[in-house]
């Protein structure tokens, strides 16, 4: 009986019968992870270029509305 049991404890400390099914779910979970990353850093790419485009024609349009300002002259001593 004790014999048994050893060997029992032996056979399922070697026992590779499920090793590809962990292997794959580390696999998918890292891919997901990385996958995830991609589409965020994309995402964040694309509402900083639309921010800047933003920023950008806010300082135009500034600069052409201060073209056609007259405000006062100068004042110079004679």
């Amino acid at each position: 009986m004790r014999n048994r049991k050893a060997k029992k404890k032996w056979t399922l400390a070697f026992d590779e019968s499920g090793a590809v099914a962990v292997f794959v779910a580390i696999i998918f979970a890292t891919l997901c992870g990385v996958g995830g990353l991609a589409l965020d850093f994309g995402h964040y790419y694309k509402v900083r270029a639309e921010l800047q485009r933003t920023a950008d024609a806010g300082a135009l349009a500034g600069a052409a509305g201060l073209i056609h300002y007259t405000g006062p002259a100068p004042q110079t001593p004679n």
